[in-house]
């Protein structure tokens, strides 16, 4: 008895094992990125998230700093001009001047909240208008964040217009006094808020 071995031949196309494995590797994929995010996505995501808020505030607290100062100094200008022109040909000057008389003569800069006895600023505070003789009188806000008050000080002290200025109730410029040092101002405008006078 002989024995026949018979091999079947099998013909495989190779279009067949390609699209095979080409269709395996896109369901390992696809079903890795419907299980959601690894951990090293998540972490990389919050590295970039983190980064970009902090580049956010480390912009925008000058930013706003800058923009709070500037509206403080304009404040103050349109105080001294709009005063000047209301009590400076009175015949008593500027004896008698308060908050209520500069409300009731609307001297004062329509930003400000009034009501009819006080102003206030939204960044400075509640601001005290008084006379100090019947040739001068002086400004004080009660609120003027630390920040901006450092800012400010040396713009009012180089740009004239006043003859005194008081920060935290200490006189830092004016009369005999020389303009202040950075560490001067730096000094005087500690704290959370300060009040400043001006003259």
């Amino acid at each position: 008895m002989t024995t026949v071995n018979k091999i079947n031949t099998v013909t495989i196309d190779s279009s067949i094992i390609k699209s095979y494995v080409v269709e395996g590797a896109l369901n390992k994929k696809i079903a890795r990125t419907q299980s959601g995010f690894s951990m090293f996505d998540l972490v990389l995501w919050l590295a970039i998230a983190g980064g970009l808020l902090a580049l956010i505030f480390g912009i925008y607290g000058p930013m706003a700093t800058t923009a709070k100062a500037q509206k403080l100094l304009t404040e103050l200008s349109t105080f001294q001009t709009k005063i000047r022109e209301v009590y400076s040909g009175q015949a008593t000057g500027y004896n008698g001047i308060s908050d209520e008389e500069v409300i009731k003569s609307q001297a004062y800069p329509t930003n400000l909240s009034a009501t009819t006895t006080t102003l206030s600023s939204n960044d400075a505070g509640v601001i005290t208008i008084t006379s100090t003789s019947d040739e001068s009188f002086s400004i004080q806000y009660a609120g003027v964040p630390s920040n901006v008050c450092k800012s400010v000080v040396p713009k009012l002290v180089s740009a004239g217009g006043w003859s005194s200025l008081e920060v935290g109730g200490s006189q830092l410029w004016g009369g005999t006094l020389a303009s202040p040092t950075k560490a001067q101002i730096d000094s005087a405008c500690t704290g959370s808020v300060v009040a400043m006078t001006l003259v």
